[in-house]
């Protein structure tokens, strides 16, 4: 049906939800009353003028209608149209009877040449018997033919050498389908000469690792004078300056080598390795013929970019409505050891005020300015655009693009009941599996958190909660695996996408395995790693996400979410940043972060902690997106989930999780948003309600239904870029 509404001109006005012709309105509005120069420029920017009814288009409509379904193998159809008119709108219904549609019965392929169709893959054609004689099926197969051959080394062959006769007059709406594939005609002289596709092998390989796209074109041939060649096993690198990169990493990279037969996906795949590496500016590759005996020389341009870049943020923060402000001071190197190797260091400081937990913790107060809260940290990151891991094949670094990951950081924090330093190591790898597939391997990462100071009133409020091993030091051994799907399904005015995103980690076994054969248990039954106890726990999480576009500008947002952290072994409890939370504005926006479940627990002491956490989260989204003008995108949505524990705990019984009635515990929020889409980012702001509150009794979880609304159902959230 949408294809057909395609071809139909012109489109009513433009509607949102589906019914409300906003624009329209807006433009009526404009040219109401009092001519006002800010109606005019806000009617002409914003509304939409009314489209009026001409017979000429429905006709127009009909023709493009018929065409269309002839294109589609509907040769004798019928198109006509009934139109009625109500008040002052026109109703065009059209009437459309495709009949009987012809369909391929056979399929032939010719060519004087027969190495030629031997090189086709005929088995993998597009034409197949009984389908419909599609016209862009026809298209697509010679696009297949053409960029077939490409990859067998003819290099001059195109899709215009390819040529199609259809007999329709087999009867019974069966066709025959005839595939010529010409040979080439060349002028010599006066005359011209037919002759068979030659096959192109790779002569020489040049690469400019520092090309000047501006003073090439600016002094032509006198700027190549400049530069000198170096011969590196079998290609050649050029350049005016010493080579910034290593010649390993400029070889390893490219896919167009000396002797291999010409394949138009060696171009490609070396487009994107060089682009992947993230340190030129521009990339360029192309082909020239020698015009000796099918030989063809490869040309690669490199422009770099800045080796070395500094950058200073600062920004104003709002946590869970405490104010603060932070800043980073970054600095990037492209290119640290002549391989590409992309190095970052940040350095983070924030200040922020809190409200202490426990209001008495004076002595840990601090005094800069109204804030009470301080946080420092440095982190540092290195990519490396290879595999640091032996009996690794060539062929797989050149096929999946790998990369092997580095990273360390060292945070402090100070806050009124508190303060924490935590230490981070990790080592891990990620490569393409597919052009849609990527995975994340992590076989260490290493925590460890140190809490040097924690207020004894503090220490007496969480005694005994779940909250309290949450605060206790200790140390992480991670092993992790993840993947990103994504598969986009193109259209024209449209591109309907599935991402789904999973990992998987488990912590601390191979410690508990060694501790318990030569270690010594604590005095807290706990074996520890670096003076504390280590966490030992399994932990899976998927994330699935379904876009259906219905125009550029306007889609429909599915999201799915599970994750199960399991502690075992060591430890008890999950540690504190690896535990499940929901709210906030990327989770279930009626509640504030941290502020739901687990289950339908609900908060009663004086001494409240906000800050609910659990081993469980499931939670799904649906948002309606669309383009109201300029740069403002609203938004309509519904979000539903909650958190559970898997161990019952005697401070929140209701909170653990139950096959048979953990449906009774999803909450359900819904609301409007508001977003200004600056294509470079997006600003975001979610008005929310609570549609349904677990934590209440049964007779009060509705609102508006059960309960009148009160100032708690409802949470502003604002963020940077899209919630999913």
């Amino acid at each position: 049906m949408a294809a057909v509404n395609a071809y139909i001109h012109p489109k009513t006005n433009r509607k949102i939800f589906g019914f409300i012709p906003f624009h329209l309105y807006v433009y009526n509005y404009s040219n109401m009353g009092k001519e006002r120069k800010w109606k005019k420029k806000f009617g002409s920017t914003v509304g939409e003028a009314p489209v009026l009814f001409n017979q000429q288009d429905v006709d127009r409509s009909i023709s493009q209608l018929k065409l269309y379904l002839k294109s589609k193998g509907y040769y004798q159809s019928q198109v006509t149209d009934s139109i009625a008119f109500y008040k002052k709108k026109a109703i065009v219904t059209y009437y459309i009877n495709t009949k009987k549609p012809y369909r391929i019965d056979t399929v032939i392929y010719i060519s004087k040449d027969v190495s030629l169709l031997s090189n086709i893959g005929i088995k993998n054609s597009l034409l197949v018997k009984g389908e419909l004689l599609d016209e862009d099926v026809l298209q697509n197969e010679r696009i297949r033919i053409s960029e077939k051959l490409k990859t067998q080394g003819y290099y001059y062959f195109t899709k215009d050498f390819i040529q199609y006769e259809i007999d329709t007059t087999l009867g019974n709406y069966k066709t025959a389908i005839t595939c010529r594939l010409l040979n080439n005609f060349k002028t010599v002289e006066t005359s011209t000469i037919e002759e068979f596709h030659k096959k192109y092998n790779i002569d020489s390989v040049f690469i400019f690792y520092n090309f000047n796209p501006k003073l090439a074109l600016q002094n032509k041939h006198e700027y190549f004078k400049t530069f000198d060649t170096i011969p590196y096993k079998n290609i050649f690198l050029i350049g005016d300056i010493k080579s910034p990169y290593s010649y390993s990493l400029l070889y390893r990279s490219c896919f167009v080598l000396p002797g291999n037969l010409y394949d138009v996906r060696d171009a490609q795949a070396t487009y994107n390795k060089y682009v992947s590496l993230n340190n030129f500016r521009l990339v360029n590759v192309q082909y020239v013929d020698t015009k000796e005996s099918q030989k063809l020389n490869g040309l690669i341009q490199l422009t770099p970019l800045s080796r070395q870049s500094y950058q200073v943020e600062v920004e104003g923060t709002n946590s869970s409505g405490n104010l603060g402000i932070a800043g980073n001071l970054i600095y990037q190197n492209v290119n640290l050891f002549g391989g590409a190797q992309i190095f970052n260091t940040t350095l983070h400081g924030s200040i922020e005020r809190q409200t202490a937990i426990v209001q008495e913790n004076d002595q840990q107060i601090q005094t800069y300015l109204p804030f009470n809260t301080f946080e420092s940290g440095i982190e540092t990151k290195m990519k490396i655009p290879s595999l640091i891991f032996p009996f690794i094949s060539e062929k797989f670094i050149k096929k999946n693009n790998p990369s092997t990951n580095i990273s360390a950081s060292f945070n402090y924090q100070q806050r009124p009941d508190y303060t924490r330093t935590i230490t981070s190591i990790n080592f891990g790898y990620e490569w393409n599996g597919n052009k849609n597939l990527k995975h994340f391997i992590n076989p260490i990462e290493l925590n460890y958190v140190k809490i040097p100071f924690i207020s004894w009133r503090f220490k007496n409020v969480i005694r005994g909660t779940f909250f309290e091993d949450s605060y206790l030091s200790h140390t992480e051994t991670v092993s992790s695996y993840g993947f990103k799907y994504y598969y986009p399904k193109a259209g024209k005015e449209k591109q309907d996408a599935i991402m789904v995103n999973g990992k998987f980690e488990a912590c601390g076994n191979l410690l508990y395995l060694l501790n318990k054969q030569w270690g010594t248990l604590s005095s807290d039954s706990n074996y520890q790693l670096l003076g504390v106890p280590f966490s030992q726990f399994l932990r899976a999480e998927i994330d699935f996400r379904y876009y259906k576009y219905f125009t550029k500008s306007t889609k429909l947002v599915y999201r799915t979410y599970g994750g199960i952290g399991v502690p075992y072994g060591n430890t008890d409890v999950l540690p504190f940043n690896k535990r499940y939370f929901e709210g906030g504005a990327s989770g279930i926006r009626a509640w504030s972060v941290r502020s739901l479940g687990p289950g339908s627990y609900r908060e009663t002491s004086d001494n409240h902690i906000f800050n609910q956490t659990a081993d469980i989260k499931l939670e799904g989204n649906l948002e309606y997106r669309f383009k109201l003008f300029w740069v403002i995108e609203p938004a309509l949505f519904i979000d539903a989930g909650n958190i559970w524990d898997i161990y019952q705990r005697a401070s929140q019984q209701q909170g653990v999780f139950k096959v048979n009635k953990f449906y009774k515990d999803i909450a359900i929020g819904y609301g409007l948003g508001l977003r200004l889409n600056f294509d470079f980012f997006v600003v975001r702001a979610d008005f929310a309600v609570k549609g349904r509150d677990p934590s209440e009794n049964n007779n009060n979880q509705w609102l508006f239904v059960q309960r009148k609304f009160q100032r708690d159902d409802y949470t502003i959230s604002i963020g940077i870029g899209y919630p999913f």
